[in-house]
């Protein structure tokens, strides 16, 4: 048996807890990362929504929901959602 093999969870969390104690993320990376990650992941939504509007998909759902998402972030986008929107309507 290998000393190193973790054998509980408890164990695993001790071990996690104490090798990342002075990795801790601060607030302003983390809220950069964030806002990465939903710009990211609101342009790719309204990226594969533009194809599916000709291609079966639900094209203008996916676009909706990467508007809504980026919304959160930008004014333009929260603009623009409210703009669609209320075209939809």
């Amino acid at each position: 048996m290998h000393r190193r093999f973790v054998h509980t969870l408890d164990q695993l969390d001790e071990r996690l807890a104490a090798a990342g104690a002075g990795h801790q993320v601060s607030g302003s990376r983390l809220a950069g990362l964030r806002r990465g990650a939903a710009t990211f992941g609101g342009l790719a939504l309204i990226l594969a929504g533009v194809p599916m509007l000709v291609l079966p998909g639900p094209g203008v759902l996916a676009i909706l929901l990467g508007l809504s998402i980026l919304a959160g972030q930008f004014p333009w986008a929260r603009w623009l959602l409210a703009s669609v929107t209320l075209w939809l309507r």
